[in-house]
C-alpha cells in the first residue's frame, strides 16, 4: 500500500468513498497549502483518503488550529490498518506545523473513537453542537463530542506503516 499527497487527477476515484462533503470541497482541500489531503493506493486503485482543516478563531468550546478532517476507507479494505495510516501521517503533517491538533468525533462513531483512542494522548467530551469543524459531518444537536488532544503534540503512539 502506499499513502501519498492527493492531486486532482484523484477527485474521480475519491467521490466513490466521500461520506459527506464534496467533490468541490475536497479539490478545495487540496489547492490549500495549510491543509493535507492524503490517498491511500492499493493496486493502483484508491482505498482511502484523508483530509485536514485549519481553522483560523476560536468557535467554543473548539478552539482554532489544525483538525483531523475525515476519513474513509473502501469497505473491502477495512480493519488492515489503512484508516491508522492516514491518521499518523497526517498527525506527523500536522505536528510539523503546530505543537497541537485537534480531532471532534461524533460519539456515536464507535469506529472513529477507537481508531483515535489509540493514537491521541488525552481526550475530553463537549456536550451540544460543535460548529468548527463542520456540524453537519461532525456533531448534531445534542450530541456529544470526543476534542482530542489537549495536550501538545509529542513523537506518534504507535509507528507509522
Amino acid at each position: 500500500m502506499l499513502i501519498r499527497c492527493a492531486e486532482p487527477e484523484d477527485l474521480p476515484r475519491i467521490a466513490p468513498l466521500l461520506r459527506g462533503g464534496t467533490i468541490a470541497s475536497v479539490d478545495e482541500a487540496i489547492a490549500d497549502p495549510d491543509r493535507l489531503v492524503l490517498v491511500a493506493e492499493a493496486d493502483g486503485d484508491v482505498v482511502g483518503w484523508a483530509k485536514t482543516h485549519h481553522w483560523r478563531r476560536d468557535d467554543p468550546p473548539a478552539p482554532a488550529g489544525h483538525y483531523l478532517g475525515g476519513v474513509s476507507v473502501a469497505e473491502p479494505w477495512r480493519r488492515r490498518g489503512i484508516a491508522t495510516a492516514l491518521t499518523q501521517r497526517r498527525m506527523a503533517w500536522m505536528r510539523e506545523r503546530a505543537d497541537r491538533a485537534w480531532c471532534v468525533v461524533n460519539a456515536g462513531n464507535e469506529a472513529s473513537l477507537a481508531l483515535h483512542a489509540g493514537l491521541w494522548a488525552s481526550s475530553t467530551s463537549l456536550a451540544g453542537r460543535v460548529s468548527t469543524p463542520r456540524p453537519s459531518t461532525t456533531a448534531g444537536p445534542g450530541c456529544c463530542c470526543a476534542l482530542a488532544p489537549a495536550c501538545p503534540l509529542g513523537p506518534p503512539r504507535r509507528s507509522i506503516r
